[in-house]
């Protein structure tokens, strides 16, 4: 694993390249949650919808993320649950892991809190991106680093992340989105294995609930993105945005997902996001019960806390 130093260096020296050279494992695929626009009415044909959300996918979308990517740290109509966690197990002496970090929109809240924080990410874009823009600030001789405890890492997490030691907390936040149950549980084994016995990680997946809540909602535009593209399966919770087949949970299965890979749900609460990031509009009309923008979309915001194994005790 690079230092900050090491990994800055590298990009300066690849500037041209736009790219930061760090640990790199083999890539698969990884996801974060993207936002939903509309399907032209002219769209006739339908289209395989791609689950593959790997290294080149995302090095592809470091450029416009800000733009294509919904932000569940800012863009959230209240963000006050995930702040009353992060203060809860803030601790200045341990270290802590964004299994996923994308850009690093949650690097500056975890930097303030813990000792240490270790960022990893399929995508050397985003990464690249994160160094520049949020681990460092400034241009020319004004530019410095303002994250001075924070180590970015390119790795697979659906592979074993070598040489990371295991954190007494870590967050996941909408990087469990692939529509494929084996990559699925290797990624939550390979967090279990990185956080200690005892330890607690915060989770944020799309609800299933709340997409067909939004279904219910907008029956015609929801048509539209499933007729559109072949591959989904409500059943599974397998649905199609921006034409990647994206994994939505049922609050009580990740609850059973979490079991299997030895963890316990402390809580789940709805985080809710604004319809402009469903559709890009606001909704129209009334729901019936109050005026529809008092009533929006949501992730599950989960904290489970790992088991401890008997020869752990």
């Amino acid at each position: 694993m690079q230092s900050l130093d090491a990994v800055h260096k590298s990009t300066k020296r690849t500037k041209k390249k736009k790219k930061f050279k760090s640990e790199k494992t083999i890539p698969t695929n990884e996801g974060k949650r993207q936002r939903l626009e509309p399907v032209s009415q002219a769209t006739s044909r339908k289209k395989k919808a791609t689950c593959f959300m790997g290294e080149r996918y995302w090095d592809s979308k470091a450029k416009n993320y800000d733009k294509e990517i919904y932000d569940s740290y800012n863009d959230a109509v209240d963000n006050s649950a995930i702040t009353a966690i992060l203060e809860r197990f803030a601790d200045r002496d341990s270290s802590c892991i964004d299994f996923g970090c994308g850009v690093g929109k949650y690097l500056p809240p975890l930097a303030s809190r813990f000792h240490h924080v270790h960022g990893i990410d399929i995508s050397q874009g985003l990464l690249h991106t994160a160094m520049e823009k949020v681990v460092w600030k400034g241009s020319g001789r004004s530019r410095s680093r303002v994250l001075k405890n924070v180590t970015l890492v390119q790795a697979d997490i659906t592979q074993p992340l070598q040489g990371l030691s295991p954190a007494s907390f870590g967050i996941c936040t909408n990087v469990l989105l692939l529509p494929d149950s084996d990559k699925i549980n290797a990624m939550l084994n390979n967090i279990r294995n990185h956080i200690l016995p005892g330890g607690h990680v915060m989770f944020l997946v799309p609800s299933l609930e709340s997409a067909l809540f939004v279904g219910q909602m907008f029956p015609k535009e929801m048509r539209k993105q499933l007729d559109t593209f072949e591959g989904h399966d409500i059943m599974l919770g397998r649905l199609p945005r921006e034409g990647v087949l994206t994994q939505y949970f049922i609050r009580e299965h990740f609850q059973v997902l979490l079991r299997h890979h030895g963890f316990d749900m402390e809580s789940s609460e709805k985080l809710e996001y604004r319809w402009t990031h469903e559709f890009g509009i606001e909704p129209p009309h009334q729901t019936g019960a109050g005026d529809s923008k008092t009533l929006f979309p949501w992730d599950w915001l989960v904290l489970a806390q790992r088991c401890v194994d008997n020869n752990e005790s």
